[in-house]
């Protein structure tokens, strides 16, 4: 699938994939993966049908093809590429079919935004005269009633009211939401922030709203607040806020930062964690590759001790696994 090329519309740019550089690099994967006709397509004895803008993928292979020639340190697990592939899917770009051996994704929208020149220069032409003859038409009826104008440009004006408060920052209303976001923001923190801690943290600062919905921008503010201290740091932070102090609003958090140095970020993650504190399985996220969970957080605790017993810290994390 190396040869030839594919056509990138302009208007990606208003997508959220534009937003974040891994969610593109997935995208512009999708696009180069698509078949640009019907192909067959083997699969160990099984041979697959696809139409154009199809591609067969598994949770492995997109992983390795995606971080390939990435630094080990920048490369994202099996399950958060698989995640954002299904992210894709939730916002109407995408549709996968799986079965126990593999998945078919289908591009919505293929053939109008990957079709021939010839198709697009027809639908153009079709529509410039439609829009010729609705201009004929409209100066036509501009001529014999003024009145009919006056309410037009109202209506406009309307229009325009509209399109602005559609074009503000959107509200965030829900834990899914609050999860998407996340996705979205997470970079923008030190590597080590756990992505756990900082979605019950956030949808804990959402519920101090009377409304129980908060702007992104807001949330993106404070992000970028916090993104000053290091990750140990951050994750006591939320960590005890949403613990101890849930009815307090962000700012009680940057308190809580300012005050708190790495050494005693250190210290207080141990005892929190020795101590189960947010052990509530109502409120535990279930993670689909339950091993890869475990042996990354088994990796999370292994580093806080190694960096602990470097500073001269005693103790030891007994249960490995974030209950939240």
């Amino acid at each position: 699938m190396e040869k030839g090329w594919i056509k990138l519309h302009r208007k990606i740019q208003g997508d959220p994939v534009w937003q974040d550089p891994h969610y593109l690099k997935l995208w512009v994967h999708c696009l180069l993966q698509a078949t640009h006709s019907d192909h067959k397509y083997l699969v160990g004895n099984e041979v697959i049908d696809l139409q154009p803008g199809q591609f067969i993928t598994g949770r492995i292979s997109l992983s390795e093809e995606l971080n390939k020639g990435t630094p080990p340190k920048k490369k994202l697990s099996e399950s958060t590429w698989w995640r954002y592939l299904e992210n894709l899917e939730t916002w109407g770009m995408l549709n996968i079919k799986s079965n126990n051996k593999y998945s078919v994704v289908t591009l919505v929208k293929w053939g109008f935004y990957q079709g021939d020149d010839k198709d697009s220069e027809h639908t153009d032409e079709q529509q410039l005269n439609s829009k010729r003859t609705s201009n004929e038409q409209q100066l036509n009826t501009n001529k014999n009633e003024k009145n009919v104008k006056n309410e037009k440009n109202e209506k406009k004006d309307i229009k325009t009211n509209a399109n602005e408060t559609s074009n503000s920052p959107k509200n965030i209303s829900s834990i899914d939401e609050i999860k998407t976001f996340v996705d979205f923001q997470i970079n923008a923190l030190p590597s080590g922030v756990s992505r756990k801690i900082l979605i019950k943290y956030l949808d804990c600062i959402r519920l101090t709203r009377s409304t129980c919905r908060i702007s992104e921008n807001v949330l993106s503010n404070h992000i970028d607040k916090m993104s000053r201290y290091s990750p140990e740091q951050i994750n006591f932070a939320l960590w005890t806020h949403f613990d101890k102090h849930d009815d307090k609003r962000e700012n009680y958090t940057l308190g809580i930062l300012r005050g708190t140095d790495q050494h005693e970020a250190l210290r207080g993650l141990i005892k929190l964690k020795n101590q189960g504190v947010g052990n509530h399985a109502e409120h535990r996220e279930r993670d689909s590759t339950n091993d890869e969970r475990e042996s990354e957080t088994s990796q999370e605790v292994k580093r806080l001790e190694a960096i602990a017993r470097e500073k001269g810290l005693h103790g030891t994390l007994r249960d490995i696994e974030f209950d939240f």
